[in-house]
Order: C-alpha cells, then sequence, then structure tokens
C-alpha cells in the first residue's frame, strides 16, 4: 500500500521534489528497512544515520531524508530530519478524517491493552497500531507517518519517564479518545512523588480533539487528578474504567450483554487491560462483541507473561519490563496458575526507583513470604536486599548479573516446574529464556 506519495511530502514540508516517489514504510534503521521505506537519517548521541545512506539505497529506500546533500535524487535534502518527522506526522494526522485516533499511556498495561485493541479492532476496519513499544519521542511521530489515510482506528502508545514528554506527544496525536490505564509508581526515581506521576500522565488528556473522551482505570489514589485534568481538556465524555474487586469479577456488562470473564482469574494483570481495551471499544462506537470474539487470537507480546514450556518447564516469561505494581501482579499469577511441580521465581532489579528502591524491593516480601512459591533467585543489588529478608527456606542464588547466574540456575530446575522470570530491562533477565531454552533442550 501506498503511504506516501510525491506530492504529498510536498505538501507536508514545503518542498519542490520532481522524483517520482513511492513510499510503503517508514524505516529509522536499515538493518529492518525493507523496499520501498522512507529512511529518516537521525543523529544520536552513539550513531548518525546518515552514515547508511548508501545502504539504505541499495536496500530499496523508496527514498531518504537527509540534512546532508548527497547526488542522488531520491534524497530529499531538509534541515532537520527529526522536525521533519514531526512535519508529515502533523500532516498525517490531518488526512486521517475517517479515522479513530486512540492515546494510551500508564504506569502499567499500556503496551498490552494496545495489542488488545489492535487485536480487537482489526476485524472491523483497517488499523494501525504502534509497533512494540515505540512509544517516545521517536516512535510517536513515525506510527502516524505509517498510518494510511485510509485506517479505520490509529492507536497510538504513548510513554514517559519525565514530566512535559507526554504534553508535546499529545498535541502531535491529537486522539479523539485518550485512556489513562493506572498511576503507579514506575519511573518515580524520576519524580517526587506518586502524584507528580499521575500529573505527568494526566497530560495525555491535554491533546484530545473537541468533544473527544477520556477514560482512565480508578484503581489507585490519584483519579482526582485525572479527572480534573479531564475536566479541563477538549473532552466532553469522562470515564473512569472500575476495576475493584477484580479477582472476584466474573463478568464485564455493557448496553445488556454480559461477557464471561472467567477464563482471566488466574492473570488480574491481563484481566485489566482487557476491561481497558473493552472500554475503549465500546467508546469507539465499534462492536463489543466482535471485539469480544477476537479475544481468543490474542497472543502476549514477548516477554510480557507469555508462558512457554521447555523439556518439560514452564517459564512465565516477563522480563520486558517492571515496576512495583506488574511485579506483584506477576508475583500474585504465579501463585494462582496452577502447577504440579515447584513455583520458583527470579526476579531482577526494578530500576528507576530512585531514593524508594530499597523499600519498594523489600515491600515484595508481602508476595512471597507464605505464599506458594517455593525458592525465589535474585538478580541485582536492589534485589540483594528482599533476597536477605527472605526466609532461609526461600533463599535460592543472589548474583549482581543474569551473567553470574551460569549453570547454577539451570541446574536446579525440574520437569514440571513453573518459573516467573521477571525485572527491567536494563538486567537482561530475557536473556535467561534463551539460556533455558539451549541447557534444557
Amino acid at each position: 500500500m501506498t503511504l506516501w506519495t510525491t506530492a504529498e511530502i510536498n505538501a507536508a514540508l514545503s518542498l519542490r521534489c520532481s522524483e517520482p516517489l513511492t513510499i510503503t514504510g517508514v524505516s529509522l534503521d536499515t538493518r529492518s528497512l525493507s523496499a520501498g521505506d522512507l529512511f529518516v537519517c537521525l543523529r544520536g548521541e552513539t550513531h548518525d544515520g546518515h552514515h547508511y545512506i548508501d545502504a539504505a539505497l541499495a536496500a530499496g529506500a523508496g527514498a531518504v531524508l537527509s540534512a546532508e546533500a548527497h547526488p542522488d535524487p531520491r534524497v530529499l535534502r531538509v534541515s532537520d530530519t527529526f522536525a521533519t518527522m514531526q512535519a508529515m506526522a502533523r500532516y498525517r494526522r490531518t488526512q486521517l478524517e475517517d479515522a479513530f485516533v486512540i492515546g494510551i499511556t500508564g504506569s502499567v498495561g499500556k503496551t498490552t491493552t494496545k495489542e488488545l485493541l489492535r487485536v480487537m479492532l482489526s476485524p472491523q476496519g483497517a488499523t494501525t497500531a504502534t509497533t512494540g513499544n515505540y512509544n517516545n519521542h521517536l516512535g510517536v511521530p513515525v506510527t502516524l507517518m505509517r498510518s494510511p489515510k485510509q485506517a479505520s482506528f490509529v492507536i497510538v502508545e504513548m510513554g514517559m519517564n519525565h514530566a512535559g514528554e507526554l504534553r508535546d506527544l499529545t498535541r502531535l496525536v491529537r486522539p479523539h479518545l485518550a485512556l489513562i490505564t493506572t498511576v503507579a509508581p514506575s519511573h518515580i526515581g524520576n519524580f517526587s512523588s506518586l502524584r507528580d506521576i499521575a500529573l505527568a500522565k494526566a497530560e495525555i488528556f491535554e491533546g484530545v480533539i473537541k468533544g473527544g473522551t477520556a477514560l482512565y482505570g480508578d484503581d489507585h489514589a490519584y483519579t482526582d487528578v485525572l479527572l480534573d485534568a479531564a475536566q479541563n481538556s477538549g473532552a466532553q465524555r469522562i470515564t473512569a474504567i472500575p476495576t475493584a474487586g477484580l479477582a472476584e469479577r466474573k463478568t464485564w456488562e455493557w448496553q445488556g450483554q454480559s461477557f464471561d470473564l472467567t477464563g482471566y482469574n488466574d492473570d488480574p494483570a491481563l484481566k485489566a487491560c482487557i476491561l481497558y481495551a473493552l472500554s475503549v471499544v465500546a467508546e469507539a462506537g465499534a462492536d463489543v462483541k466482535t471485539a469480544y470474539d477476537a479475544l481468543s487470537t490474542f497472543q502476549r507480546p514477548s516477554g510480557r507473561g507469555n508462558i512457554l514450556e521447555i523439556a518439560g518447564v514452564r517459564i512465565i516469561h516477563d522480563a520486558y519490563n517492571a515496576s512495583p505494581a506488574s511485579m506483584r501482579a506477576a508475583l500474585q499469577r504465579l501463585a494462582a496458575l496452577p502447577c504440579s511441580g515447584r513455583r520458583i521465581a527470579l526476579l531482577g532489579d526494578m530500576l528507576e526507583m530512585g531514593k524508594h528502591s530499597a523499600g519498594y524491593h523489600t515491600a515484595l516480601l508481602d508476595d512471597l513470604v507464605g505464599k506458594s512459591i517455593a525458592t525465589v533467585h535474585t538478580v541485582g543489588p536492589a534485589m540483594a536486599a528482599l533476597h536477605a529478608k527472605l526466609p532461609k527456606h526461600q533463599q535460592g542464588l543472589c548474583v549482581s548479573s543474569v551473567a553470574d547466574l551460569g549453570e547454577a540456575f539451570t541446574k536446579t530446575l525440574k520437569p514440571k516446574d513453573l518459573i516467573l522470570i521477571k525485572g527491567s530491562a536494563g538486567m537482561k533477565l530475557g536473556h535467561m529464556v534463551e539460556a533455558l531454552r539451549l541447557a534444557l533442550l
């Protein structure tokens, strides 16, 4: 499908390019570039995309945005490639006249909710969504640039770890509906309080178009902050999504219809994301029954709680990232899942906790002591504090990095064991999944 023509690029950037261009994708990395992609040269701290112009052209790039001159007519010279991306994103947003644009943020669950919505809405119309968790100042404009004019639904995930970041992103996206999943102490090392995190998350409502919708989960103490921000935005409809008593809830009710949720009782975090997604579908005017039926095809993104089985050992691969809220939810899931062997936790540090780190790590004792978890292995200095407070019978290995686990960890495993692997992405616990595959097969 053609995403951009020469005429559209000229209109978006005020250029006078005469080269007949047909752009079918957008790429910031030649290693993943496909023929027909628009390659954007960006300068970073360690890499400069301008060094890869020839590689992009050789790979079949449809065009290149560059701040440097180049003899190939497919290379379009602009003064600032990042500003050019934003200009193209704004232009494309003006062309999405028939699309329903959804913005999603939150301390926990935003990527899973985004993927659920992709699955739920795709049967109902052409749907574009953020790739992976490409949700920052680069990923958001790329998502809009990759959205075809014919899209029915555009789902944009927006992340932040400092105040002010969401304000710029949401004003670029201008969503018809903005969702805040929840407020929790993710990145709290960059904030002075949880209330400040709520204020930063609430920035997403500033971009909601006039007459739009603001949604937020109510499972935290800062709903007043979100409500106030929503009321001061362009949103006409404001709804809190009730998640109280989630573990006991058997159904979700909507316009006289009842949708069974009991199949997700052993995974309250996913259950919450399903409620968020279904609420968005209802507010978007899409068919809720079709969306619910599509749940049967949903597969978790890799590293976000998907279950693998290797040589009889089941692994909950949840090592993409971690915060106190997601760590507690993962431990509760580990304790709830059926298991005929031992339940084992391999936990890595939760990063960006700042001065609160020790308290948040040792607080996990409440989800470990007296539960059905046989052994807890820890990776990192912050988790070492938790390890020291565990009862002796639960204390497993305690190492500084994932590289230090070696064979000592794999030798402790037996068929029928159920293992949770959870930690912040920077702890690289995801490498253990491949290590276990090599060791156990």
